[in-house]
């Protein structure tokens, strides 16, 4: 019975860890894309005609859009 309540007490002890983690990964990535979007965007602006010239204007807002998702993938893991 013993070990029964120790392995339902470690269960709800990394439920809770697994959520904090989460929730602390979305905060910090929250954060940090103020930073980064205006930086990728600061970046792409500054490019050359030439050189932006060959991509499509949708494929630049796809990657650009993709960025939140790409840092907190990047946080969790």
């Amino acid at each position: 019975m013993l070990l029964l309540l120790l392995a339902v007490v470690l269960q709800v002890a990394t439920s809770l860890a697994r959520y904090g983690n989460g929730l602390f990964a979305g905060l910090f990535a929250a954060s940090g894309q103020g930073r980064i979007i205006p930086t990728l965007h600061h970046h792409l602006l500054s490019l050359s005609f030439y050189r932006l010239s060959r991509f499509r204007v949708g494929h630049l807002v796809n990657v650009l859009g993709k960025v939140p998702l790409t840092v907190q993938i990047q946080i969790m893991e």
